[in-house]
């Protein structure tokens, strides 16, 4: 399950530390070690297993065990409390000096490596988020940052300045867009209470849209009506110029300019013209004329 992850080379040596290099006895009763103590039987005394322990390099307390602590990348804190019961888990099963050293290193090296991989991984959605907030804004990102920043300077007291300071959450886009929106949503409801009339009301980020899809407050919804009816009366502007250039291109308009529909199945030189005439404005006829 854990072997993509673990430094394989630090891994065989937790293994060899603990094979201990075991082998029978002349006569095939007992299992000699490595330090020529055979192991104690069933029927061996306390003491004698104690002290064949100790030969081997279990230490007479938990607190003899040499840990050597890692040193931790910034913003990782050494968790104490684990070692003290790894301490006592394994005096209690008999692990010696240099076992314990092994199992402890390389545990050491995975949570680093792991987090070292997390730490990248955050950065890199970190990057790619505020590149989709840049393109999202255009030009009026800096400002949306700065004002985001504003904000929290302005309100956060010390105690929640330095908690997320130390989360470093500061950083983080989401943080950045929630601290914007609510600096956007306080100066908007400024400029409403100083002229609240719905005529003149403008979003504050009139050139992105987008920034307000997601915001249920009240003035996302007004900004979200002032895109819609913007665009509406973009599309009626658009059409009703292509008219004027269609008119100014013949110098002929029909009889009745809104209903190109009466003109399906006019026949003669009229009802062709009208029809080329609405055609030019994008509607489609059945015949071809």
């Amino acid at each position: 399950m854990y072997g993509d992850q673990i430094d394989t080379e630090a891994a065989q040596e937790v293994i060899t530390k603990m094979d201990s290099s075991r082998e029978l006895s002349g006569d095939g009763t007992g299992i000699i070690t490595d330090t020529g103590s055979e192991v104690p039987d069933d029927d061996a005394r306390a003491e004698e297993i104690a002290a064949f322990y100790k030969k081997m390099g279990v230490p007479d307390t938990p607190d003899g065990y040499r840990i050597k602590l890692p040193v931790l990348p910034d913003g990782m804190e050494y968790d104490g409390s684990f070692e003290g019961k790894a301490r006592a888990v394994a005096h209690q099963m008999n692990v010696t000096k240099d076992q314990m050293e092994a199992l402890f290193d390389v545990y050491s090296k995975h949570i680093i490596d792991q987090r070292n991989q997390t730490e990248v991984q955050l950065e890199s959605d970190k990057e790619a988020k505020i590149a989709q907030m840049r393109a999202e804004m255009g030009g009026e990102y800096d400002s949306f940052v700065r004002d985001a920043k504003r904000l929290f300077m302005d309100y956060a007291d010390e105690e929640f300045f330095e908690t997320i300071k130390k989360s470093k959450l500061g950083n983080s886009p989401g943080f950045i867009k929630f601290c914007g929106r609510l600096a956007m949503t306080l100066e908007d409801q400024t400029i409403i209470r100083q002229n609240d009339s719905e005529e003149n009301w403008e979003p504050k980020f009139k050139n992105s849209p987008d920034q307000y899809k997601d915001d249920n407050s009240e003035n996302g919804k007004r900004a979200r009506a002032w895109f819609a009816d913007k665009a509406k009366n973009k599309k009626a502007a658009e059409s009703k110029q292509k008219e004027a250039d269609v008119i100014l291109e013949g110098g002929y308009k029909p009889g009745s300019p809104s209903s190109p529909s009466m003109y399906d199945n006019a026949d003669g030189p009229e009802g062709a013209k009208a029809r080329a005439y609405f055609r030019k404005l994008g509607h489609k006829y059945q015949r071809s004329d």
